[in-house]
């Protein structure tokens, strides 16, 4: 499994702590060498929460028959590019590659959460997953961790408790 990230410290976490094989840094001037060189055979599945340069990095490198999961475009998130930015390079890549494209909601899977956080929660509890988390208190805290969470300032989830 190969990460990309946002920095060489988040890549380094992925490896040493969430077991990843690669992990490649988005933002290095050398990105589309480092991808490539991280996926030799290509890509198989590719869960897409950036859209923007990166998705159309790693489009070439899909394999035939591969799935790309769509679940955000925090690349627009910021007065990016909007709209269909790109979309003849999907639409090409999708027809030639024979690709599966498809949205991901997590509230699609509302009737399953309970199971879900059931499961998953012992996997946690079991070492099975590890989780990351970076929580600030305080819902004056909140624009900041918005701002910081935007700029990839953060590691794992990102959360703002209201009280300690």
């Amino acid at each position: 499994m190969v990460g990309i990230t946002s920095s060489d410290d988040k890549n380094t976490a992925l490896i040493g702590r969430l077991g990843f094989d690669a992990a490649v840094n988005r933002r290095s001037s050398t990105f589309l060498d480092d991808l490539t060189r991280a996926v030799p055979s290509g890509i198989d599945v590719y869960f897409d929460n950036v859209a923007g340069p990166v998705t159309a990095g790693v489009l070439p490198r899909m394999n035939r028959h591969g799935r790309i999961v769509c679940s955000g475009a925090t690349s627009a998130y910021q007065g990016g590019a909007r709209g269909v930015t790109g979309f003849e390079d999907l639409a090409l890549t999708a027809i030639t590659r024979s690709l599966r494209l498809e949205g991901f909601l997590v509230g699609d899977f509302r009737a399953e959460w309970p199971e879900a956080t059931s499961v998953l929660s012992a996997w946690r509890r079991s070492g099975r997953i590890t989780s990351i988390e970076t929580i600030t208190t305080g819902l004056d805290s909140a624009p900041a961790a918005l701002l910081e969470l935007l700029d990839g300032q953060n590691l794992g989830q990102f959360g703002v408790a209201l009280r300690a």
